[in-house]
């Protein structure tokens, strides 16, 4: 159901229904903190935001334009210069500007903004957003989200390619230095709490971790008494940066409190969210948030009768230069949920698979590491990013055998362990048995559990004398399920798919074969669902890499992924601020995105859009694990 389907619906909704509706709406279009403050009873809602500059109201009046003559009067009593009005109605374009202009009590006082049920269905009905409003309707959600080759394509670029990774990368740093430069010393819990706020993704904590360890030894930055300060090069090239900066935006200042008779501190706010818009390419007249605060600053300052003019003045603001690349920032800090869905063939529902060289040390992780240790943070990276994005992790059925006979094999080894001398212990932790492994980093880490023997840790699993295999699988099934870990069965494997493993894996023994046969298999067969393949083996990511819906790819990769899209229940309307990451950024870097982008953007046939989606999906021999935290955690010896 897209936007005829959603229109009639949202018609015919009664009153409460649409109120939850009309709510969404406002989130997506990027209207922060709402809350429904007053009851029922004259056919409207009050919301209130965390923009204390507006006043919205949802209702359901058929007498529209009484209503917002009402209420523009109660929006005048609070000081308040702008007013929303939401309506389940269908207001024509006609309609609303003759009564702006005839009938509106209080033009050049209040500023309005009208959404209607037309505006209304347009936004939801896109893919990100239909989940969401199918969930409050109580309606079933089936087949494949819609999306255009192009926007597949940007997607794909977005999420895949190394010109996005790159300008990622250079984002998260400069947010880095931003916040050192404007307070030396900070802490690394504080640093990342304002990253993450500033670049608005809850979820960078691993990104900037990494990003921080890559500066610290690049010599970027400096740690010193708890707190982080910008090496002599670093400090002085920002300040080069902001001083250019400032320096435009003097000129600008001077001009526009002269022109339009500001004061200063109104006339940098003025600057600010007209950058900001500039930067997005937006209308300085849209709904858009930072469109809709220029005009609140336009009624703040009796500007109603010269807003052309002040117009023509923003758009030649010298400190607009920085805003050429905004565009691409912003698609890029605006990346999430429904990108992932697009890139892996449209799907609804998106499922991590872990084979059992990454769910071993997972499991280990989640049961016994503080989530701040280094091990802490591997094992829980995937997990973390999974739950912000709604994935299900999913360890195949045949993968519990391999981890319980892993078990087993540690249990030979536990009389040794524990007679065996401490330096031979610590040589036991590069051992390629993952048990064996982790109990000495936690052991000589002293990671919470480190006060227990071999034996205890094993019996943990189910791992005791005596146990058999089936014994022991179920233990572990049961610990990765408290741990929302879901087990899945899978079918009989192709004859075709197990022969081409065996070509490749001819060392290998049969029944690991089998086991991964009988996942090529699953995911060969599923049509629906999209997949993301956590596992180490190469031969097996080749094996399904030309499928759209299948991301096979290393758990350190695989983090990357995940992490260059923020988790989102719905596509909302990017509001933070772009101008840290377009006063420092690399220009050439923010090119190379921008370019890409516009080319997707002006290809016409299925085969050039198709290209771009290959070239960013091709794997690169000379690409780093960049996640070093994370590949330390999930080695390949273990």
């Amino acid at each position: 159901m897209y936007y005829s389907g959603l229109y009639k619906t949202l018609r015919d909704l009664e009153e409460k229904k649409f109120y939850d509706i009309a709510l969404l709406f406002l989130t997506i279009k990027g209207y922060p903190n709402l809350e429904i403050i007053d009851g029922t009873g004259d056919g409207g809602r009050d919301v209130r935001s965390s923009w204390d500059h507006i006043r919205i109201q949802l209702s359901v009046r058929k007498d529209w334009e009484k209503k917002i003559n009402h209420e523009a009067l109660l929006t005048s009593s609070t000081n308040s210069k702008h007013f929303i009005y939401v309506t389940n109605r269908r207001i024509k374009d006609h309609e609303r500007d003759k009564f702006l202009q005839e009938e509106f009590k209080y033009k050049g006082q209040i500023e309005i903004t009208i959404f209607d049920i037309a505006s209304i269905s347009t936004s939801l009905a896109l893919p990100g957003s239909i989940n969401s409003v199918n969930t409050i309707l109580g309606l079933p959600i089936t087949g494949k989200i819609e999306a255009t080759p192009k926007e597949i394509a940007i997607s794909n670029t977005l999420l895949f390619s190394h010109e996005a990774r790159e300008l990622k990368d250079e984002i998260i740093e400069n947010c880095i230095f931003a916040n050192i430069f404007s307070e030396e010393g900070i802490s690394e819990s504080l640093l990342s709490e304002r990253i993450s706020n500033d670049l608005g993704n809850k979820a960078l904590n691993v990104q900037v971790v990494k990003a921080i360890s890559r500066l610290q030894s690049k010599g970027n930055i400096r740690h010193f008494e708890g707190g982080f300060t910008l090496s002599p090069e670093v400090s002085g090239r920002l300040k080069l940066s902001r001083d250019d900066f400032e320096q435009a935006k003097l000129k600008d200042l001077n001009e526009l409190m002269r022109d339009f008779n500001l004061e200063k501190i109104d006339a940098e706010l003025l600057i600010k969210i007209s950058l900001e818009i500039l930067s997005r390419k937006q209308l300085f007249n849209g709904d858009e948030p930072y469109s809709v605060q220029l005009q609140e600053f336009i009624a703040t300052h009796s500007l109603q009768k010269r807003r052309t003019s002040l117009y023509e003045a923003l758009s030649r603001l010298t400190t607009a230069r920085i805003t050429a690349y905004g565009d691409a920032i912003s698609h890029l800090l605006s990346t999430n949920t429904y990108d992932i869905f697009r890139s892996l063939g449209r799907s609804h529902s998106i499922k991590v698979i872990l084979d059992s060289s990454v769910a071993m040390p997972m499991l280990f992780g989640l049961s016994f590491s503080k989530v701040k240790s280094r091990y802490g943070i591997g094992a829980s990276a995937i997990s973390e990013m999974c739950h912000a994005h709604k994935f299900k992790l999913v360890v195949p059925r045949p993968y519990l055998n391999e981890m319980a006979s892993h078990g087993l094999k540690a249990l030979e080894y536990a009389h040794i362990y524990n007679i065996i001398g401490d330096e031979s212990r610590t040589i036991l932790k590069s051992s390629g048995n993952a048990y064996l492994s982790h109990f000495g980093h936690i052991r000589d880490d002293k990671l919470p559990g480190y006060e227990m023997s071999i034996n205890d840790f094993l019996s943990y699993f189910g791992i005791v004398k005596g146990s058999s295999l089936a014994k022991i699988e179920r233990r572990i099934e049961q610990l990765l399920n408290s741990l929302e870990i879901e087990v899945t069965t899978m079918p009989r494997w192709k004859p075709e798919l197990r022969s081409a493993i065996v070509e490749l894996k001819q060392q290998e023994v049969p029944i690991i074969i089998d086991h991964d046969a009988s996942v090529l298999t699953m995911l060969s067969d599923s049509t629906e669902d999209g997949y993301i393949f956590a596992t180490w083996d190469k031969i097996l990511t080749e094996l399904v890499e030309l499928k759209s819906r299948v991301y096979a790819d290393t758990p350190s990769r695989v983090v990357d992924f995940l992490s260059m899209a923020s988790g989102s229940e719905f596509e909302m309307e990017q509001t933070v601020s772009l101008l840290d990451s377009l006063v420092y950024c690399d220009e050439k870097k923010a090119e190379a995105l921008a370019k890409k982008i516009e080319a997707i953007k002006s290809s016409e046939t299925a085969f050039s859009l198709q290209k771009f989606t290959d070239e960013a999906r091709k794997k690169s021999s000379q690409l780093v694990e960049s996640l070093d935290i994370v590949g330390e955690f999930f080695s390949e010896s273990n």
